[in-house]
């Protein structure tokens, strides 16, 4: 019987750690010089850019509307983010951007 007050308890964690691990967010690593990002801009319901663009070796891409942005050591939604703030700033109501990372490094 003792054995079984051994193995629920070490069980429990086991499982604990796995959900944990299961539910984990995922390692996000920032873009660096020689990544391709593909941007996506919506407001008003529709597309209204779609757009890819290389981060050239001052760590930054070109935008429409925007021109050069720097963006090297951000993550994707950080990009995002930036992004959707300047066009809210500037151009469009609730703007929604989505970046996506095409290639990694030139890859």
């Amino acid at each position: 019987m003792s054995s079984w007050k051994r193995i629920i308890p070490m069980a429990a964690v086991a499982t604990a750690l796995l959900l944990r691990w299961a539910y984990a967010e995922p390692v996000v690593s920032p873009v660096v010089v020689g990544d391709l990002v593909q941007i996506t801009i919506f407001a008003g319901g529709e597309k209204q850019e779609d757009f890819e663009s290389s981060v050239v070796a001052a760590g930054t891409i070109t935008c429409p509307l925007l021109g050069e942005i720097k963006v090297v050591g951000l993550t994707t939604d950080e990009i995002a983010r930036q992004l959707r703030t300047i066009l809210a700033k500037d151009f469009f109501v609730d703007p929604q951007v989505l970046v996506t990372r095409k290639e990694h490094g030139g890859q």
